[in-house]
């Protein structure tokens, strides 16, 4: 049987035979598949037909192809498939171990259908890449199962520990003189380990609520924000006798409760992580910036994006530089709890707010001259 007129015309073959994917043009009659023509990619990977026949029948061209996981039947089996249920020309797939097959009809005619059948090998990169993003997967599940773990444990946690701290209480003050002064010493280290643990069930709460419910952002004033951080740090801010200098900051697009915990975090270490008998000094700028002048590594997409870039430095202990991407993650600590005391989740929960609002943050220090903690949040019009 003839083909059709358009499938014989010179533009079809060059075109059929250009396709960087390996094809077979074939034809079903009387129940079975024929293969018309091969392409130059089909026939590098072994499916020649016989020299001495025009067409050859399916099963022989596909017994050729080196796919183990390829058998004639289920292969056959979507061929037939696709003729039983084709609707004009909708494509239909086969996934199997090296690849996809493809097919589509191209044309109809004297109740004969030509279709066009392309395979799509998958390389090794393609594996590695497809092996990639399964795992990438599985560890955004955990995360977000770990998270909620840790949200729920926290929550659960709290009215046990309120009850620890208020038993301790009551044995302090009701039978201090009957348990002595070894009992009494016992009790305050109770009651120090329960605040601490207080202090880590709070952050872990914290942190879980950023990961699980971000919050939605409006445009809001950055500076009314910091007038009420530095308002709730003024007891910390006159005991230590600190000066805090800063900038009239710009409008953003943030969350004010979590830009709050930002600002919060910051400038409490600020105060906290001063040396001894010298006042901390904080300084907090305000500049605006396109992406590509912030000399940080950030997103393609960002490179032209307007930031605000708040700066807050400190005279305080610093750190090592080669510290200040240790110093984001959860349960960091690079000094002695005696020292300073803390639960490690501070700049985990700044680092996690910022990127929640598509911004950046990254720090600078050295020792005994102080850090400095540089913000890009994203700019917003007013």
């Amino acid at each position: 049987m003839s083909l059709n007129p358009f499938l014989q015309s010179q533009f079809f073959e060059n075109a059929f035979n250009v396709l960087p994917l390996p094809a077979l043009l074939l034809r079903h009659e009387a129940a079975e598949f024929r293969v018309v023509a091969c392409n130059a990619a089909m026939c590098a990977l072994g499916a020649i037909p016989p020299e001495n026949s025009p067409t050859a029948l399916w099963p022989e061209i596909l017994n050729r192809l080196p796919f183990s996981a390829s058998p004639t039947d289920s292969v056959s089996t979507f061929l037939s498939e696709i003729v039983e249920g084709a609707e004009g020309v909708a494509g239909k797939f086969l996934s199997v171990q090296e690849g996809t097959w493809s097919c589509r009809m191209l044309a109809e005619e004297d109740g004969q259908r030509h279709y066009l059948l392309t395979f799509q090998q998958e390389t090794p990169v393609q594996k590695s890449i497809q092996a990639l993003e399964e795992e990438l997967l599985s560890l955004r599940s955990s995360n977000a199962n770990l998270e909620q773990f840790a949200y729920v444990a926290s929550h659960d946690m709290q009215e046990p520990l309120r009850k620890l701290k208020a038993f301790g209480d009551m044995l302090q003050s009701r039978y201090a003189e009957n348990i002595g002064e070894n009992g009494s010493d016992l009790i305050r280290r109770m009651q120090s380990a329960a605040g601490r643990m207080s202090v880590l069930i709070n952050d872990l709460l914290q942190y879980s609520r950023v990961s699980l419910r971000p919050a939605e952002l409006n445009v809001i004033d950055a500076n009314q924000v910091l007038d009420g951080v530095l308002l709730d740090l003024e007891g910390a801010i006159q005991r230590s006798q600190a000066i805090v200098f800063h900038e009239r900051l710009m409008p953003v697009a943030a969350n004010p409760t979590q830009l709050g915990q930002v600002f919060l975090n910051l400038i409490g270490n600020a105060i906290k992580f001063h040396r001894k008998d010298v006042p901390p000094e904080i300084n907090i700028r305000s500049e605006r910036m396109r992406g590509h002048e912030a000399g940080i590594l950030i997103r393609q997409e960002d490179t032209e994006a307007e930031f605000q870039v708040i700066q807050i430095s400190d005279n305080g202990i610093g750190f090592e530089n080669e510290q200040a991407e240790l110093i984001f993650g959860e349960f960091q600590r690079l000094n002695n709890r005696s020292d300073f005391p803390g639960s490690g989740l501070g700049l985990s929960i700044v680092k996690k707010i910022v990127e929640h609002h598509r911004g950046y943050v990254v720090a600078q220090a050295r020792p005994g001259e102080g850090a400095t903690f540089t913000l890009l949040l994203p700019l917003a019009s007013v």
